[in-house]
């Protein structure tokens, strides 16, 4: 049950591998620490439903893509945003944004919607999708080990 400064050492140590990988897929330098910093975002994400800065973070972009959303008159996006937000609020700590499964569904969502709204950046949208599911990925397994990290129920 590592603190903020555990999972903060294990997008250290996922990075090193990540970062032969990106060379090897030719990600350059600035890309690269766009990764890192999605990383992070993504190893602190799931502690969304505890009470503190993170949680307040998570609800000012999450009221952020609301506004956008309805700029856009994508009702339905932020419908399910606001579900989302609730959810949040409403979840026990290690629930739902424990899962792996929720997350993986949650970023591929948030991902698809931001291809279909700055195609031009689909490449960079995946990417950041991929280096921020990595980060939620390094939190569950710091948080529960291999076995627990996969199992469908938290």
């Amino acid at each position: 049950m590592p603190g903020y400064r555990g999972h903060a050492l294990g997008v250290f140590v996922m990075a090193i591998p990540l970062a032969f990988l990106g060379g090897w897929y030719g990600l350059g330098v600035l890309e690269l620490l766009q990764g890192l910093v999605f990383m992070f975002w993504g190893a602190f994400f799931p502690d969304v439903d505890t009470t503190g800065r993170g949680r307040r973070f998570f609800y000012a972009l999450l009221l952020l893509f609301i506004l956008i959303s309805l700029l856009m008159k994508s009702v339905l996006i932020a419908i399910c945003c606001t579900a989302v937000g609730l959810l949040a609020s409403i979840s026990r700590h290690r629930g739902i944004f424990h899962n792996l499964y929720f997350l993986f569904f949650l970023t591929a969502a948030l991902c698809g919607w931001l291809v279909n709204v700055i195609p031009e950046f689909r490449l960079e949208v995946v990417w950041a999708g991929v280096f921020f599911f990595l980060g939620c990925f390094s939190h569950l397994f710091m948080d529960f080990g291999w076995r627990r990290t996969f199992a469908w129920r938290s």
